[in-house]
């Protein structure tokens, strides 16, 4: 039983998307907009920090000179992944095109974000440092987004741009990357191709 005046009930829209072969893809998207700021969400955790440009500079940098191979991977529903840090509890009505298959009086408990909520970015980079955790990487000091692990001699890096990730090193990345399937849901895995050319300037120490 839901009691409105105490439990939020969110709205939803549908993004649709035509594809090549002519077909649609839809996502559900919660309205956002009516939430209340610290009563459905805590306003200082709303957004998902991204890879400063130095830093992506500077590992790429490496993997040339050390000649790194690259993998780009893709998180598939990124911003389903994450679960409410604060204990939220937020409905959904019944979707349209779906409410004739419930009764009425019928609302969805969300157990995990979706797009729309303003929380989801948030709750997706968390659950990838939990993810990057339980693998064994480390949280670089100086960046967000860049993580790294030490496995013998070799160093693995991964780069976050929110639901990018390019994972770098001189090993077999395969084993790598099959390291994030099971805790979320890769939609690709490529190579990551750098054509870059280096010039060093010894006299102001830059590359």
């Amino acid at each position: 039983q839901v009691n409105k005046k105490q439990s939020k009930i969110l709205t939803t829209t549908w993004a649709m998307k035509k594809k090549a072969d002519g077909t649609y893809r839809a996502r559900l998207n919660a309205r956002g907009f009516e939430q209340v700021p610290g009563k459905h969400f805590d306003p200082n955790s709303i957004s998902s920090p991204v890879v400063t440009d130095v830093a992506i500079r500077v590992v790429l940098v490496l993997s040339i000179i050390f000649g790194w191979s690259s993998h780009l991977l893709d998180i598939k529903g990124a911003f389903l992944q994450g679960t409410f840090l604060n204990g939220e509890e937020l409905y959904l009505e019944v979707p349209e095109g779906m409410r004739q298959f419930y009764g009425e009086e019928v609302y969805l408990l969300l157990l995990k974000t979706i797009y729309g909520l303003k929380q989801a970015a948030f709750a997706f980079w968390m659950a990838l440092l939990s993810m990057m955790a339980k693998r064994g990487f480390v949280k670089s000091k100086i960046d967000l987004c860049v993580y790294y692990r030490w496995i013998g001699m070799e160093l693995v890096v991964w780069i976050s741009w929110i639901d990018d990730l390019v994972i770098l090193s001189s090993t077999n990345l395969s084993s790598f990357s099959s390291l994030v399937h099971g805790l979320l849901s890769i939609t690709s895995s490529s190579i990551f191709s750098i054509e870059s050319e280096i010039t060093a300037n010894t006299r102001f120490r830059t590359i």
